[in-house]
């Protein structure tokens, strides 16, 4: 049977990799993991894989100083990374290119809903939301948690571009000042895109979330 996608995965708990690597195995993708943070460097060249997943808090080597060595390299550093970690340092994602997040100890739904978006595609999520640092952003995805509305948010427009290449949702919204907003919706292809900035915004939202 074909692979779905390619995921590396890095990580210095071993328990966590294996269980990992079990669940992604398990749904059809092809996995490789270390919990050396120079190897993941090196053979990354060499996988290539569809999509990054390392942990932050790495000994000898951060997180952080992996996603910088990714990115100087031509041929990765379009490949989406996603960030495991037990803290959420939003502001330091949008200064790394950071594609997404996920808190541990990880959630699979969460885990599978990042790597089928990114490999396979066809999700129709409610809402792309592309993320800033915004004083009101937590207010505002607890209040569409509540609504019940699906969303998978990124935090790099690169990651976005990726994400709508494979995926369809009902509306991209952008939780950013105004001027990066202008530049999103220029570079994203979607015929709904939305600023979402205070509780109006959403309000405006939910007549094309239904």
């Amino acid at each position: 049977m074909d692979k779905l996608g390619k995921v590396f995965m890095l990580d210095d708990d071993f328990i966590l990799l294996d269980m990992y690597r079990s669940l992604l195995e398990s749904h059809g993708f092809d996995v490789f993991t270390t919990d050396n943070a120079y190897k993941f460097i090196l053979y990354a060249r060499e996988i290539h894989p569809d999509i990054f997943i390392l942990d932050i808090n790495m000994p000898v080597m951060n997180g952080w100083e992996v996603v910088l060595r990714l990115k100087r390299e031509e041929r990765l550093k379009h490949i989406p990374v996603v960030m495991l970690t037990v803290r959420h340092d939003k502001r330091l994602a949008h200064a790394y290119g950071i594609a997404n997040y996920l808190n541990k100890p990880l959630d699979a739904p969460g885990l599978l809903d990042v790597v089928e978006s990114y490999c396979v595609g066809s999700k129709n999520h409610d809402i792309l939301l592309l993320g800033d640092f915004w004083p009101e952003s937590n207010i505002l995805r607890t209040e569409m948690s509540r609504r019940k509305w699906v969303v998978f948010e990124v935090y790099d427009l690169e990651a976005a571009e990726l994400y709508l290449s494979k995926n369809r949702p009902k509306a991209v919204c952008l939780s950013m000042p105004e001027d990066k907003c202008e530049q999103a919706r220029l570079r994203l292809k979607h015929p709904l895109i939305m600023p979402l900035r205070n509780m109006q915004d959403l309000n405006n939202l939910e007549r094309f979330i239904k």
